[in-house]
């Protein structure tokens, strides 16, 4: 959902739903739809798992949006419990969540390369490479999930900084500054990884 205008009409759309109404609750979940599952496959890194944690959400917010006393926060309402759900899925699979370098990213993932690069010309033809697509792919996966989380849902996602506020559930500020600190360190880790290709290739 990449229009946060639409705060009013989720609140509708929440209102009624904790009545009961399950039409309106439908929509609700058309209109979140996408952005809880973008949040899930970002946590879990695996399509099926992060369906799975999209069932689960939506199961949940339904049974709890009576509990939810601003209803102009459903968005980052629903966020939680993504969150929540996808937290406990990963404790339940006793394991760190963890790319697949098979499993796509996303369309914007180009975009993540491009804007990581660096000026120089040895870069610029490696970052043209199947092979660096791979190496990018291990290096943000080698990221805290605080801002590798940030990093993908603004890099290939294509989220504002106040979307990206609501999904992850801290100021727009924090957002920036993981945002930060995750493209240097993506540029160090990606920077080193091409000495050492230009240091096997000398």
């Amino acid at each position: 959902m990449r229009d946060l205008d639409n705060v009013k009409e989720l609140e509708s759309l929440a209102t009624r739903a904790a009545t009961g109404d399950q039409a309106a609750f439908r929509m609700l979940v058309d209109k979140t739809h996408g952005t809880v599952y973008r949040l899930a496959l970002r946590m879990l890194s695996r399509p099926a798992e992060a369906e799975d944690v999209v069932q689960e959400t939506f199961m949940r917010t339904w049974q709890s949006l009576g509990k939810l006393r601003d209803k102009r926060a459903t968005l980052a309402f629903v966020c939680r419990i993504t969150r929540n759900v996808a937290t406990d899925k990963l404790r339940k699979l006793g394991r760190r969540r963890i790319d697949s370098l098979d499993t796509p990213i996303g369309e914007g993932f180009a975009a993540l390369v491009d804007s990581i690069a660096d000026d120089g010309p040895a870069q610029d033809e490696l970052l043209s490479s199947e092979q660096t697509r791979v190496a990018v792919r291990a290096v943000v996966d080698e990221l805290k999930d605080k801002h590798r989380i940030v990093l993908l849902l603004r890099e290939v996602d294509g989220m504002s900084y106040e979307e990206i506020s609501t999904v992850v559930g801290v100021p727009v500020g924090t957002v920036e500054s993981r945002l930060h600190r995750a493209r240097k360190e993506l540029a160090q880790k990606l920077e080193r990884y091409v000495r050492a290709q230009q240091k096997e290739a000398a």
